[in-house]
């Protein structure tokens, strides 16, 4: 398989996530030009891509919106109430992590900054120790 068999959406995912600056205005041949002009190739494609997906696909959690190739993390509360919703989700004494997508762990930890603060990324020892 090569980028010649994805279609237009999956190739501007591709050129977005190795940071080919092309825009939805360009042609699929186009996009296909600057991927190879960045030497982006289908090897570290599906290297780097391609396990994100599948670990996105095996997180037991629905998530409501597309992540696409965006990395998740587990982020944990350390406040100290019993029950906080924040930006859509939802954290309590006994299910104080969330897997959110990168970019909406750094929004939930600046937002809870203003509130006094209260959420990290979590350690892989507490990931392993809480899920196990």
């Amino acid at each position: 398989m090569s980028f010649k068999n994805l279609n237009k959406a999956e190739l501007l995912k591709v050129a977005k996530f190795f940071d080919v600056d092309v825009t939805e205005d360009n042609t699929r041949p186009e996009i296909l030009a600057a991927l190879e002009e960045s030497n982006v190739s289908w090897a570290n494609y599906k290297k780097f891509v391609e396990p994100e997906q599948e670990t996105e696909e095996s997180f037991s959690e629905p998530t409501t919106e597309t992540v696409g190739f965006n990395k998740m993390v587990l982020i944990k509360m350390e406040r100290k109430n019993p029950t906080f919703e924040i930006l859509g989700h939802k954290f309590t004494k006994d299910q104080p992590f969330q897997v959110v997508s990168e970019s909406e762990a750094q929004d939930i930890i600046d937002a809870a900054e203003a509130l006094g603060g209260g959420f990290r990324i979590a350690t892989p020892a507490e990931a392993k120790s809480y899920f196990g």
